[in-house]
């Protein structure tokens, strides 16, 4: 098997990232990982036997070989593996639910991606997970001086339709919502890129947001 990893964005997942299951022969669920050279497995002459990726970091898309599986199995082969980081950007069904958009946030950009490092992670009573992460240095740009003064100088990244809502003016904003929720929830020192509006909330110092996030987990 010879497993192939290509970053196209901002993830760093190596092939020691990847886990792959072979059955059938003799390998009724053999469970390898290709992060030393290329793994071999043996199989019965004749036997089927399927080679699958049952563990991937998030964001990637997979090809196999035609090798990869066989009905009738006759000499050695070798699966061919590909993983290739998929295209990342923003999900305008994730704004819609914004509540009070028009009045409280200020737009800087319809769509800025950021990478950070989560240091705080809350469901909050409007729904939203409230992210504050710490932004790798190419995304410090995304910050402003509100920031300082309201969010220890972190990027503040929200995710819509989280949890339960039980702020007045927020109510009814996630009937219907069609978007992703985070599971499992994000936690503290976990490296995610989140793509959303850029905006800057007029009722917290003007602190500079990722508001309607659409998020990923990323490799460290």
């Amino acid at each position: 098997m010879a497993l192939t990893v290509t970053n196209t964005q901002w993830n760093t997942a190596s092939p020691a990232d990847f886990f792959i299951t072979v059955t059938g022969g003799h390998a009724p669920g053999i469970v390898v990982s290709p992060d030393e050279g290329t793994p071999q497995v043996f199989v019965d002459i004749g036997v089927p036997y399927n080679v699958k990726v049952t563990t991937t970091p998030e964001g990637y898309v997979e090809t196999l070989s035609a090798s990869c599986s066989d009905a009738n199995p006759q000499a050695a082969i070798t699966c061919q593996i590909s993983e290739r980081e998929a295209p990342f950007t923003c999900d305008p069904v994730l704004w819609d639910p914004v509540y009070r958009k028009d009045d409280r946030l200020k737009v800087l950009s319809a769509c800025e991606v950021g990478v950070v490092t989560v240091t705080t992670a809350n469901l909050e009573r409007d729904g939203d997970a409230d992210i504050l992460g710490e932004p790798d240095a190419p995304f410090r740009r995304l910050l402003g001086p509100g920031n300082d003064k309201e969010a220890n100088g972190k990027l503040v990244i929200e995710i819509p339709c989280q949890g339960p809502i039980s702020q007045a003016d927020a109510m009814g904003t996630c009937d219907g919502f069609k978007g992703a929720r985070i599971n499992p929830p994000l936690r503290v020192g976990e490296r995610i890129a989140a793509a959303a509006h850029w905006v800057e909330d007029k009722n917290h110092s003007s602190q500079r947001e990722l508001h309607g996030a659409r998020v990923r987990r990323l490799s460290r």
